[in-house]
């Protein structure tokens, strides 16, 4: 149950995730997004009932990786003009594995450090993503300036370009 509600509110956020992405760009919206599902990972590991599971884990951790998956395909779209096909796969096939490795590797540290330490570690692993969101730096810093140059030939004007 409380994955299907994780996964309700992360395919519920994408209807919204446009706002913030347009209105503060990708490095914002995924720092944003990688931060408040820290947050739910670390509540996650004090909950006391179920409610309070499904309030952290759900609701909290299920928006905040709405965020930061929701930016994914649009900074691969705005960085790749060339080869965007092979980036998008690699990345979506990247996240598939950590997807189907994140499960193994909760059941390990669930019997290696229990409820309380499993939900911490995991909350240290979405705060790494911190270090992937700040190198998602806007796409004009990295554009190359084009100096323009205007030649008179034959008493008309025309720009010749200088890479």
């Amino acid at each position: 149950m409380r994955f299907s509600i994780w996964f309700a509110f992360h395919l519920f956020k994408g209807f919204f995730n446009s706002i913030p992405l347009k209105k503060y760009g990708c490095r914002a919206t995924t720092v944003a997004g990688m931060v408040i599902s820290s947050l739910g990972w670390f509540l996650c590991a004090y909950s006391t009932s179920f409610w309070h599971f499904i309030l952290s884990y759900s609701i909290t951790t299920g928006l905040g990786s709405a965020m930061v998956f929701g930016t994914q395909p649009v900074a691969i779209s705005m960085y790749f003009t060339q080869n965007r096909g092979k980036a998008m796969g690699i990345s979506m096939t990247i996240t598939s594995l950590c997807i189907m490795a994140a499960p193994p590797l909760t059941i390990l540290l669930m019997d290696l450090f229990g409820v309380y330490g499993t939900g911490i570690i995991q909350a240290g692993f979405a705060l790494n993503g911190l270090v992937a969101a700040v190198l998602l730096q806007p796409v004009r810093w990295h554009m190359r300036r084009v100096r323009v140059q205007v030649d008179e030939v034959e008493g008309e004007g025309h720009a010749l370009s200088e890479v």
